[in-house]
């Protein structure tokens, strides 16, 4: 599978209880990715509806603030998670929706193409 020139390398969709958060786990090449996903509620420092992305003990951690839209949220556009070891970009993007108390996640991650 392709998206504007990028390979599809994984997807998930995930349902995500109230205060609880995720982890997804998946191999590119020779890279073991296992990316935290946190939902972080009523941030005074974070615009509703961004994210931010560090490195939390070795590993890729994603930070949700206030994405509380029954209607969805998602990212515009591909936003870079690293490089594997062939330089090739390895991207993400984002889809969600607040059901009641309960998180659903589409997430999926692109290799390659324009960043």
């Amino acid at each position: 599978m392709k998206v504007g020139g990028r390979e599809v390398v994984h997807t998930a969709t995930l349902i995500i209880p109230k205060g609880e958060d995720a982890l997804v786990d998946f191999d590119v090449g020779q890279w073991k990715i296992s990316l935290r996903i946190l939902f972080v509620s009523k941030d005074k420092d974070a615009e509703k509806g961004s994210l931010s992305i560090e490195v939390v003990d070795g590993n890729p951690q994603l930070s949700l603030f206030d994405w509380n839209n029954s209607l969805g949220t998602a990212t515009v556009r591909p936003f870079e998670l690293g490089t594997a070891s062939d330089g090739r970009k390895l991207s993400v993007m984002l889809s969600h929706w607040l059901i009641g108390e309960t998180n659903k996640l589409d997430i999926q991650f692109l290799l390659g193409g324009e960043q």
